[in-house]
């Protein structure tokens, strides 16, 4: 992890926040993984007030704030250490993205849109881990992390820009995340975890020893080759990403597993997935930690080949956190297979190239 701090601490011109001219300034006052758009805020005069679009948004160290909504903030600026913006929605950035403090880093996971170009000031770090369109590093380091921000243009004008890659699979913090463990041996090649056959709509977490240390509920399917090829047939892309055995979410079925973090620090959630074959529906994937929205991916083509998703850094305190994979949907018969599920320190590889066309966010397409 040293390393680590080593590499993702800022460089560049020395400069303090760059905030808007005319805009008012809200400072960041909710608890960890409350939504941006609620009454989580401080005004110049520490009153407590709800989000206003065209304010200039600053966040304290350690912020964990989901983004639900679209949001559009004159500009962002990170007055600390270990802020994270995760979720699902969407913010529309017309001015700067400001790490005001030397030696620090933060990270926006939520989809990250600028109205035209924007300009990463401030000595410190900032990782975007789903951002689109121009971005221009005047100061500082932009770290270019996670699978979606992979097509992301970026210029060095006096900044650094680097790249974040996932997790090592040797460092992940989830266990069974291949889902190994136990050996399938059921004729057809795919039982269903919850015990019910085809899945009766619960929303418990049960305990089924097959994934342990997972949790599951509604339709969770452990699948070997046979199972895959009954659900998929020949269709090209599909198989075993990892091992010989993957984890197929059903309609709404879920995952949680709960997880120890050893020290305060940086952690990338990845794994390899694909859609069912030809002629089935678009599946909704959801990731949360701690039961707040981090990322979702909607699986909405079929694809020629198995991709990898990589969320960008998430700040995590040391301590106990769930981490769970919800599918959504009741009708039809959708669904997505998932394999190599890692919870680990982000690395200093190359950006993952995702196909922006096999899987685009929930919060916009490509």
């Amino acid at each position: 992890m040293r390393r680590m701090v080593v590499f993702m601490a800022a460089m560049g011109i020395a400069g303090g926040m760059a905030l808007s001219a005319q805009a008012e300034t809200l400072t960041w006052n909710g608890a960890r993984g409350a939504r941006w758009t609620d009454a989580n805020w401080l005004d110049a005069g520490n009153n407590p007030v709800a989000w206003r679009d065209g304010a200039d948004a600053v966040f304290p160290a350690g912020a964990f704030v989901e983004v639900h909504d679209s949001v559009r903030p004159a500009s962002i600026t990170f007055s600390g250490n270990g802020a994270t913006l995760v979720g699902a929605g969407r913010i529309i950035l017309p001015g700067d993205l400001t790490a005001s403090v030397a030696g620090t880093t933060n990270a926006i996971v939520a989809c990250l849109v600028g109205d035209a170009t924007f300009t990463k000031r401030g000595p410190g770090a900032v990782a975007v881990g789903f951002a689109k369109g121009s971005a221009l590093a005047a100061e500082g380091t932009l770290l270019v992390a996670g699978s979606r921000s992979a097509n992301l243009r970026t210029t060095a004008a006096g900044g650094t820009v680097a790249a974040l890659g996932e997790g090592a699979a040797a460092a992940s913090l989830l266990a069974n995340g291949s889902f190994e463990d136990s050996a399938v041996t059921a004729s057809n090649g795919y039982p269903y975890m919850n015990g019910t056959g085809a899945g009766d709509g619960s929303i418990q977490d049960v305990e089924n020893t097959a994934v342990a240390p997972w949790k599951v509920s509604g339709q969770v399917v452990l699948a070997n080759s046979t199972g895959v090829k009954t659900w998929c047939g020949t269709v090209v892309g599909t198989g075993i990403p990892d091992g010989a055995q993957l984890c197929i979410l059903q309609r709404f079925g879920s995952i949680v597993q709960e997880v120890t973090v050893p020290a305060d620090g940086w952690y990338d959630l990845s794994f390899t997935y694909y859609k069912r074959g030809n002629n089935y529906p678009d599946h909704r994937i959801s990731l949360f930690v701690d039961d707040v929205v981090t990322a979702a991916l909607f699986v909405n083509m079929v694809q020629q080949f198995q991709a990898r998703f990589s969320s960008g850094p998430i700040w995590l305190p040391a301590g106990t956190h769930a981490v769970r994979f919800a599918g959504e949907g009741w009708e039809a018969d959708r669904a997505t297979f998932v394999d190599d599920i890692r919870l680990a320190p982000p690395t200093e590889a190359a950006l993952p190239q995702s196909d922006a066309k096999a899987a685009n966010a929930v919060s916009g397409n490509w």
